[in-house]
């Protein structure tokens, strides 16, 4: 620990102190904007206290101390970790420098992915919700979602009439070819 006070208190009072400065608060702005493992951790933790509040499990009370405990902690303590691997690896400020790039930015590949995975189940279940509710206030859109020439996975209507005529033009192609 001595060492790492004294290289604080060695920057601190270099020329080079304002720029360590200006990086520390570049820092802590990009840990904060950008997504890190963290987050997707923080949100697994956050939907199962959810889903325990919802079925009554645990109250609101405990939810909300629980969900602000896990707020805080769990982005402190993936710093706190990716901190103490800078400061206990070896070699000079160099390798330190790259070895904090490449930890971090990992960790914003998986936060991003997570972010995105995240994204996506949420419009689906969205997208599933006004489903239900169009089939509950319109039970004969049923009979129109059903149908072949409608494709759910894209949302829309195929152009039966074009497949079609496509097809019967190949039929009459291969039987001509024979």
């Amino acid at each position: 620990m001595g060492e790492f006070t004294g290289e604080i208190s060695g920057v601190a009072n270099s020329k080079n102190a304002k720029g360590a400065l200006y990086a520390m608060l570049a820092g802590l702005v990009l840990g904060n904007a950008l997504p890190s493992p963290s987050d997707a951790l923080y949100f697994k933790l956050q939907t199962g206290l959810r889903n325990k509040w919802k079925k009554g499990e645990i109250t609101a009370q405990r939810y909300w101390k629980l969900n602000t405990f896990y707020y805080y902690s769990v982005p402190m303590l993936y710093w706190l970790i990716i901190g103490l691997i800078i400061v206990n690896s070896k070699g000079d400020a160099e390798k330190k420098i790259k070895m904090t790039a490449v930890l971090i930015g990992g960790g914003v590949v998986v936060g991003t992915i997570f972010k995105l995975m995240q994204d996506d189940k949420a419009q689906l279940t969205k997208e599933e919700e006004e489903i239900k509710h169009l089939i509950e206030k319109h039970p004969d859109v049923i009979k129109i979602l059903n149908k072949p020439e409608y494709d759910s996975i894209n949302g829309q209507f195929k152009n039966v009439t074009g497949e079609s005529l496509r097809k019967k033009h190949e039929d009459l192609k291969a039987k001509n070819e024979k």
